[in-house]
């Protein structure tokens, strides 16, 4: 099992921002895109010597689009899951599946107030990978 986790308290101490054409002070607000939780835990298995499943949570909180904090991003978490098949020596095949529930989530932002946009997240989706080693 593998976890880690991140809790922050990002704020601005000092920060100006031209507004208008008029300073605004940000001070005490959350820099924009920084979420102030995050987590993610994976759990492996491997029952036998030639086959290995896995299943992993990742959680990323809330965020802002802008300094003043007006626009927020919600929060999401997502369910990834894979299989390995080793295939010999030097062969592997793995399955891996993202997205299991099929979330609506925004995994990046950018823009601002007055054109904000917003990059989705991956959907429900799988991969075939084959790995060998010479």
């Amino acid at each position: 099992m593998d976890a880690n986790a991140a809790v922050l308290d990002a704020r601005f101490d000092d920060f100006g921002e031209s507004v208008g054409g008029v300073l605004v002070s940000r001070a005490g607000n959350t820099p924009l895109a920084v979420p102030e939780r995050m987590a993610n835990v994976w759990v492996t298995w491997d029952p036998t010597r030639d086959w290995q499943g896995r299943v992993g949570v990742r959680y990323v909180g809330g965020r802002f689009l802008n300094n003043a904090n007006r626009i927020a991003v919600p929060h999401y978490a997502v369910v990834d899951a894979g299989a390995r098949r080793r295939v010999g020596e030097r062969l592997a095949v793995d399955l891996r599946l993202y997205n299991l529930f099929d979330r609506f989530y925004a995994h990046n932002i950018y823009g601002g107030a007055t054109s904000p946009q917003w990059l989705l997240g991956r959907p429900r989706s799988a991969e075939v990978a084959i790995t060998a080693r010479f």
